[in-house]
């Protein structure tokens, strides 16, 4: 594996659709559908709602091959894949390291890009073969363009009980410690930050405040802001609530800072904030998306074996150690646990969410066929393969 800093891509990164920050329109009443799940035919494993403490095994052998899907000989297929240093890339990164990718005969070459703007011009050029980004509005518009991308398998979202976040939305300490904040319908009126107007967080904030009765006009949205700068801005009052993932929702906790008021598992169940994204070349070539995919999903297994059924968790946090900014073990064991689903599924209504916020800001203009941007073709036959995780 090539893992390698490539500000050059980015340079190179056309954006096909426009990224503004307008000033959304007012939520219309919404109800809250039950949701459609796109996945291999088999039920959603339950979710331990406790962070699960580490056990003491030894790593694991390697998940065998299925029969019958043996991978071509030779020289080994090279794909560049973008996604940044983060949890919800687990998949790739523990399937480097336990030999999956090897075994299906194929070199990864990691580019720490995740925004969807950056991404989308890359993957419908064939510069990158795949992403690991949040669905946003440059997704939908590349479809109505017939961009040749598809949303493949997911690598974050909340969990299927309904009790782990991915995305949560925190709260200032002092709002909550006075009482002048309780509930999300305390929050008309007040400052919420988002990444952006074109991220999952600006749905998933105005489906929380659908929830209380509100909308996003009842609130003032302070965007753009990354993550890093969230925790600062509620320290020093600048907002009064934001939408963060790990490790900010432990830091901020830890630094008194924050608490969490809700999240997008208040939202519904599944809520996807991280999906596996082909280009062309994917597209294209069934056959490889096929022994991508199949690699990609063992990882994600052991992933989820790791936090979700405590099984071999130290070896998989050095994994993501080696991999990732967070370097000390221990702040694994206190974040929130990213949940991938260990049988691919994508609630296609948490796709629909999305859509209906970009319209209201402007930023998609036409209705998009979700189910002609999520291919479930490859994962089911991956999911054959391997069978249903329990």
């Amino acid at each position: 594996m090539n893992v390698r800093n490539h500000f050059a891509l980015l340079a190179a990164a056309v954006l096909m659709a426009g990224c503004s920050s307008a000033a959304p329109a007012s939520s219309p009443p919404a109800t809250s559908p039950s949701p459609s799940v796109a996945a291999a035919p088999a039920s959603a494993p339950a979710s331990t709602a406790a962070k699960p403490s580490a056990a003491t095994s030894a790593a694991p052998a390697a998940s065998k091959p299925a029969a019958g899907s043996a991978s071509p000989s030779g020289a080994a297929t090279k794909l560049t894949i973008a996604g940044a240093q983060i949890v919800p890339r687990a998949g790739i990164d523990v399937g480097v390291a336990h030999g999956y990718f090897k075994q299906e005969n194929l070199d990864l070459d990691i580019v720490p890009l995740q925004s969807a703007p950056d991404q989308v011009p890359l993957l419908a050029t064939g510069k990158v073969d795949a992403g690991i980004t949040g669905p946003s509005a440059t997704h939908f518009n590349a479809l109505a363009a017939n961009v040749p991308v598809k949303f493949e398998a997911p690598c974050g979202e909340s969990s299927p009980d309904g009790k782990v976040a991915n995305l949560t939305l925190m709260l200032r300490k002092e709002l909550h410690d006075n009482g002048q904040v309780k509930t999300v319908k305390d929050l008309a009126g007040r400052n919420i930050a988002i990444p952006s107007v074109d991220s999952v967080g600006y749905a998933t904030v105005g489906g929380l405040l659908e929830k209380a009765g509100l909308t996003l006009n009842d609130v003032k949205l302070v965007t753009p802001m990354a993550f890093g700068d969230m925790l600062p801005a509620l320290a020093n009052g600048k907002v009064d609530a934001a939408t963060v993932t790990e490790p900010f929702i432990t830091q901020s906790i830890q630094k008194n800072i924050a608490v969490i008021l809700s999240g997008d598992n208040d939202v519904m169940p599944l809520r996807l904030g991280c999906i596996v994204m082909f280009g062309q070349r994917l597209v294209d070539d069934k056959q490889l998306g096929l022994r991508f995919l199949r690699a990609y999903m063992r990882g994600v297994r052991d992933y989820y074996d790791a936090f979700f059924e405590n099984k071999n968790k130290p070896e998989i946090v050095k994994i993501l150690v080696d991999a990732y900014p967070i370097k000390d073990p221990s702040m694994y064991d206190q974040m929130l646990p990213t949940y991938i689903d260990p049988n691919g599924k994508m609630n296609l209504d948490s796709l629909r969410l999305d859509v209906r916020f970009y319209k209201q800001a402007g930023l998609v203009k036409a209705d998009p066929n979700i189910d002609a941007l999520v291919d479930t073709s490859i994962m089911q036959q991956v999911i054959s393969e391997l069978g249903t995780h329990p």
